[in-house]
């Protein structure tokens, strides 16, 4: 098993134009196995130069996809990227480029897509399992 370090580098500004950067990694062929790291920004961080923003290990040697969003306080997506990763079955890191305009050049996210509606439902699953629901008494 390995480690999978996720660098941000991104023209945004911190604090101004996102809150937040979520990294979801998901393994290529079972959409249901994923991993979810928020990363609250600070103005102080420096994007320019990259910032960590994620560490995910136990990954084993197989093709993943890495789903990073801006958020802004709201959750609401500023801008995202997928990047398809093959695992060399050792501890590797990627750096993941979001630049302002790159939106337009995508396919601008419809919140009704399949890929938009599997990627709440991976969010959603992720979350609850990191911070499960208070038990009544």
């Amino acid at each position: 098993m390995s480690l999978l370090i996720i660098d941000l580098i991104t023209d945004y500004i911190p604090g101004d134009d996102f809150n937040y950067a979520e990294v979801m990694v998901v393994r290529q062929s079972d959409s249901r196995v994923g991993r979810l790291s928020n990363h609250a920004v600070s103005a102080a961080d420096d994007f320019t130069a990259g910032v960590r923003i994620g560490e995910v290990d136990d990954i084993d040697e197989r093709h993943y996809v890495v789903l990073t969003k801006l958020l802004d306080s709201r959750g609401r997506t500023v801008d995202f990227k997928k990047i398809i990763h093959d695992m060399p079955g050792r501890n590797d890191s990627i750096r993941v480029a979001i630049a302002r305009g790159q939106l337009i050049s995508q396919e601008r996210e419809d919140p009704y897509s399949p890929s938009a509606i599997l990627w709440s439902s991976v969010v959603e699953l992720a979350r609850s399992s990191m911070h499960p629901p208070d038990k009544a008494t």
